[in-house]
């Protein structure tokens, strides 16, 4: 909710263009630093200024999933493989690392709350248990809020969490054990769950995102990945949960929106109003170590229609990747 209210005070200025905040994590440890970059919203690449440059010892960051931008504190993840992870924060006024410390839970996408910050979060004990979680950024002590139905399955795409624009929900689209998709929303400040329904056909594919709305009857927006003859298609889909029952959401399946909407495990940013950013893989750039393409550039696009704003690509910095969007 900060996050949403300072958007749009700022949005008021004359000539103002919010701000987009990313990583560049060193892929060369310990010889290569971490850095924090800022862009504004406009995309204009040129316009890009780094924020901070971390050194050792918290180079070390592989901010490749959730961020966001709580006033002049941008707050990332940070996961090494198979050995920590955790959540760092940078003062983006100073420029200055303000911490950098391990969690106990993976948290996967962050929304603002007071003191800290508020996420959807999956255990690190491998028991597959997905949470909404809370962290104090004074104390660096992770709650427990909620625990989702174990019959839901984190299916490693990040985007199927989105906090509702106003902070009050956490909207979920998963795959269960068994059955079709499932949209859960669950209320932020007590962690009940508000509403729960299945999507109608696991041949849509699997839920990638789903915008939350307000209004039941009201068509959303949300993607789809579907695998056709072994090649990831992200299609944008129109979806509408009907008024006062509890079944049946219908989808109608739209453009292919992979060429600028499909970053793999990385979530979109939204900071009010009806654009969401998001990362974008390269058509020619494959990851050495994963190989899978890396991260080559953002996009803007409608978050009702799908309908691309604009496009930029990203330098490829020696030794580093893109990964932890958000804006302010």
């Amino acid at each position: 909710m900060q996050r949403i209210a300072l958007a749009l005070l700022l949005s008021a200025l004359p000539g103002y263009h919010a701000q987009l905040y990313f990583t560049a994590s060193s892929t060369l440890i310990p010889d290569s630093s971490s850095q924090v970059w800022t862009m504004p919203t406009n995309g204009d690449v040129d316009a890009m200024e780094l924020v901070v440059d971390i050194p050792k010892p918290n180079e070390d960051l592989g901010a490749f999933t959730g961020a966001v931008a709580c006033g002049d504190v941008y707050y990332g993840i940070w996961a090494v493989v198979f050995q920590a992870v955790g959540v760092f924060g940078v003062n983006i006024t100073t420029g200055s690392l303000i911490f950098k410390e391990e969690t106990e839970l993976h948290f996967q996408v962050l929304e603002c709350a007071p003191g800290g910050f508020i996420g959807a979060a999956t255990s690190v004990a491998g028991d597959g248990a997905i949470y909404m979680a809370s962290y104090d950024a004074a104390t660096k002590n992770t709650s427990v809020i909620s625990k989702f139905p174990s019959n839901l399955i984190f299916g490693s795409f990040d985007n199927a969490f989105v906090f509702s624009e106003d902070g009050t929900e956490l909207w979920s689209a998963l795959p269960q054990e068994k059955g079709n998709p499932v949209l859960t929303i669950m209320s932020t400040s007590t962690g009940e769950i508000t509403d729960q329904r299945e999507f109608p056909s696991a041949r849509d594919g699997s839920p990638y995102v789903v915008f939350p709305g307000t209004v039941p009857g009201v068509t959303q927006g949300s993607a789809f990945v579907q695998n056709i003859n072994n090649e990831k298609i992200l299609r944008w889909s129109n979806f509408t949960i009907p008024a006062g029952v509890t079944t049946d959401i219908s989808i109608s399946s739209g453009a292919d929106v992979s060429a600028y909407m499909y970053s793999s495990s990385q979530p979109l940013a939204l900071c009010g109003g009806d654009t969401a950013y998001s990362f974008f893989e390269s058509d020619t750039l494959v990851d050495d170590f994963f190989d899978v393409p890396v991260i080559g550039g953002i996009s803007a696009f409608n978050k009702a229609t799908g309908v691309l704003l604009w496009k930029t690509s990203l330098p490829q910095l020696k030794n580093k990747k893109w990964g932890a969007l958000a804006c302010v």
